[in-house]
């Protein structure tokens, strides 16, 4: 029975895990992100996966986050580290962007950047600590999970939802400022 539990924790977590397949992380460090990423998944729901690769085979590395966290049915965000090209991707979820945000975004590949190639265990550490901390102390309605959390839009892209809700609510106030301007007019027309 213990055996059936721990396996089934274990292919529960897989999706909240690094996967590290150039080896560039040793085993205790990924052994700890592993269980500070499982414990942001039993907190908050949102589940991050951090890949490395040794290449993209062929594929923009956004698109190749974007098609891998969809695969995987993702809740939260996908970081994706590859070696030939050398590149960084970090891609939320729609609702998890409201967590990490651009510049939230930037400052963890900014922290991989400059210090992957050094002290690549420690930087690990210390992204997956800043994003632990960025989850963690979120506001609860922030993590509520989307059925499925696809990908958010890139950076350039407008939130169309917004975009929507602000024409909206521009027509509505414009209707009601010209209703009262009618309402004013005739009322003074009536007095006169």
């Amino acid at each position: 029975m213990k055996i059936w539990i721990a396996a089934l924790c274990a292919t529960v977590s897989l999706s909240a895990a690094v996967e590290d397949k150039i080896a560039l992380f040793s085993a205790k460090t990924i052994k700890s992100a592993d269980a500070e990423l499982a414990n942001i998944k039993a907190k908050t729901d949102k589940e991050i996966l951090i890949m490395t690769l040794p290449d993209l085979g062929g594929k923009n590395i956004t698109v190749y986050a974007r098609d891998k966290a969809i695969e995987k049915k993702l809740n939260g965000a996908i970081l994706v580290v590859s070696k030939a090209p050398r590149q960084l991707e970090l891609i939320p979820g729609r609702r998890t962007a409201l967590i990490l945000t651009l510049e939230r975004r930037q400052k963890v590949i900014d922290m991989l950047s400059k210090g992957l190639r050094a002290a690549p265990d420690k930087t690990l550490a210390e992204a997956v600590k800043y994003l632990s901390d960025l989850f963690l102390t979120a506001d609860k309605a922030l993590v509520q999970a989307d059925q499925h959390d696809v990908p958010a839009p890139a950076a350039s892209e407008p939130a169309t939802n917004l975009v929507w809700l602000k024409w909206v609510l521009g027509a509505a106030g414009l209707l009601v400022v010209t209703a009262l301007i009618f309402f004013w007019l005739r009322n003074k027309a009536k007095v006169d």
